[in-house]
């Protein structure tokens, strides 16, 4: 009995409590209206200014490092690989020989060709040579003799010439005499010849034609020598041997592969260039190289020559850098081996710049968020009431710009404005454009206080 008496107090006293709360709804004033103005949402965001300029860019490329001399070394003659002379892998100077073929049988071509030069010079000589004395001496004895010959016949003749009309000499005898008369004429006529000839030596048209003689031989010679140096194979510059493709004792014909060196000193790195890059870049641009496995090491060079068309599929270009002698003497960069380039691209010229940050992606395409001025946001926007305090500074809104991305570089980017005006010196979001919209007011914070709240 005693409990439901409790429990009905508890309930009276409970709704006593509740028909003052309602009591006091009813009977307070009314509430006055807020001092200030304020939005129901702003997005806190950093600005900064559009400016106009020249934007220089690069861009991450890889390439392979390539020798720029390979030679393939072979005969172009037939026959039995004597010797090679170099291993894999050895460093060997200009004119160093890398191997031979057996020289014996073009050695034996060559020393006869020798010889015949040698008769041929030593014939010209005696051709030019004057007559020896001894020889000059025997001539005049012949022609002596001869004369003294002609003059007992021409005697002879004339006495049987008169004794044969008076009939003391058969003709048949003075006929005999006349005949011996004459040929003591010719043996005369050939003797004073031979002399006459002695002194006066070879006629020019003999010397030229032993000298003839002497080129031919010489040339014979030439070409039995240049046999016998197609024997040995030499290096043609100074290369590093990269293969051996045949060993002593192969049976070797003209053009088959011996060797196969590389000029180690001479390289060149060929960068793949993207079609959608390849406008952008021109002989000369700066190129630093750098390499995964070495990320303290780099190289700076320039672009000598872009092969077009390197890949007529994809449009793809291939850019060269050729390396000197003095870069890289080291030899960090191998043949072979893959790196990176940062190569320059054409710089964009007055162009408006904005931070990368800034360049917002949509749907629609790349759009940048202004920061429209007050002064002019509250032209559009309705006036405020009147009498009511503002307790903060009048807001920036959002206005969307569309944009066409000319280029990113060094965390900056250019733009060109799409059917809204945009101007240096005028403000853009650089943080807080993905919660921003069309209209929306801006708060502005300071970059720092920006940078430290990404921080955390």
């Amino acid at each position: 009995m005693s409990t439901n008496r409790t429990g009905a107090m508890v309930l009276g006293a409970g709704v006593v409590a509740l028909g003052g709360a309602l009591a006091w709804l009813l009977l307070r004033e009314p509430a006055k209206a807020p001092a200030q103005a304020r939005p129901p949402f702003m997005v806190p965001v950093t600005l900064a200014s559009v400016e106009r300029g020249t934007l220089q860019r690069e861009v991450l490329l890889s390439g392979r490092v390539q020798v720029l001399q390979r030679a393939r070394m072979a005969f172009d003659v037939v026959g039995r690989l004597a010797e090679v002379a170099v291993r894999e892998g050895d460093r060997v100077p200009a004119g160093a020989l890398l191997a031979r073929l057996d020289p014996r049988e073009r050695e034996a071509l060559l020393q006869v060709a020798q010889a015949a030069e040698q008769r041929t010079r030593r014939e010209l000589v005696l051709l030019e040579s004057p007559a020896r004395p001894e020889e000059l001496q025997r001539l005049e004895a012949v022609l002596e003799g001869a004369a003294s010959d002609l003059g007992w016949t021409t005697s002879e003749e004339r006495r049987m010439a008169a004794l044969v009309e008076g009939g003391g000499v058969p003709r048949s005898a003075y006929e005999s005499m006349a005949a011996q008369r004459r040929a003591s004429e010719s043996r005369h006529a050939a003797a004073r010849a031979a002399l006459d000839m002695a002194r006066a030596g070879a006629r020019p048209e003999e010397v030229e034609v032993q000298r003839a003689r002497v080129a031919e031989a010489a040339a014979h010679v030439a070409r039995a020598q240049a046999d016998l140096d197609r024997t040995r194979l030499l290096a043609p510059f100074e290369a590093q041997v990269a293969q051996r493709l045949l060993a002593p004792g192969d049976a070797v014909q003209p053009g088959l592969p011996v060797l196969e060196v590389v000029d180690a000193r001479s390289r060149e790195v060929a960068v793949d260039v993207p079609a959608h890059h390849a406008a952008d870049l021109q002989p000369g641009a700066r190129v630093v190289l750098t390499l995964d496995e070495r990320p303290e090491w780099s190289l700076e060079s320039a672009v000598a020559s872009v092969v077009a068309d390197a890949d007529p599929r994809s449009g793809a270009q291939r850019a060269l850098v050729r390396l000197s002698a003095t870069q890289d003497a080291e030899g960090v960069l191998v043949p072979g081996s893959f790196v990176r380039a940062r190569v320059e691209l054409r710089p964009l010229v007055d162009v408006l710049l904005v931070p990368g940050d800034a360049v917002r992606r949509t749907l629609e395409g790349w759009v940048l968020v202004k920061a429209v001025p007050p002064a002019a946001a509250s032209a559009e926007a309705p006036p405020a009431p009147a009498g009511r305090p503002s307790g903060l500074p009048p807001l920036a809104s959002a206005a969307f710009v569309p944009v066409r991305l000319l280029g990113q570089a060094r965390g900056r980017a250019a733009v060109q404005p799409l059917g809204v005006a945009l101007e240096p010196a005028e403000r853009i979001v650089v943080v807080g454009a993905d919660l921003a919209f069309p209209g929306a007011p801006l708060l502005e914070r300071p970059a720092a206080a920006a940078a430290g709240q990404g921080a955390k």
